[in-house]
């Protein structure tokens, strides 16, 4: 068997193995939590009511499930990203401007990084503006969130990109 299709294998086999490993934990510690909704651990009985507690295991519950949906869309996104020839597509485009090697290689890196936060955008708006607020958890508005998203693109470009 050629070498690249052995490295491949080991590749999808570890991909696999630690994804099904993430949602197994994942699983088995909501089950967990669940089963002791109505036990307020010991250590926080003084500090925690019982309403509060139980919300709290309401809202381990919304975020695992949305957990497992999100991880499953990221597997399936890095999965296309590797094997769809997008990424050798971009760098091409990239390639065909000429810029110089070490300018290609940040275009690239910041181009596939802007396409990812923007593939990712509905999950992270849905977790913030539904889930944490259905929770009473969001003091986020819309505004801010993207004066957050701005401000993080700033920052990454600053430390990011070499000089």
């Amino acid at each position: 068997m050629p070498p690249h299709k052995i490295f491949l294998i080991l590749f999808l086999s570890l991909f696999i193995a630690r994804f099904a490993l993430e949602r197994i934990l994942a699983a088995l510690n909501l089950r967990h939590v669940l089963a002791r909704r109505h036990q307020i651990p010991e250590t926080l009985k003084e500090m925690v009511s019982m309403e509060h507690y139980e919300r709290s295991v309401d809202y381990t519950q919304a975020q695992t499930r949305f957990g497992q949906v999100e991880a499953v869309l990221s597997a399936a996104l890095t999965l296309v990203f590797l094997f769809s020839g997008f990424i050798p597509w971009l760098n091409a485009q990239f390639q065909a401007l000429n810029p110089g090697e070490l300018t290609q290689g940040v275009a690239l890196i910041l181009a596939f990084t802007l396409i990812s936060a923007f593939l990712f955008l509905p999950t992270e708006m849905y977790e913030i503006f539904i889930i944490e607020s259905r929770f009473g958890f969001n003091q986020t508005t819309a505004g801010t969130f993207w004066l957050d998203k701005l401000k993080a693109l700033l920052l990454a470009l600053v430390i990011g990109i070499p000089f």
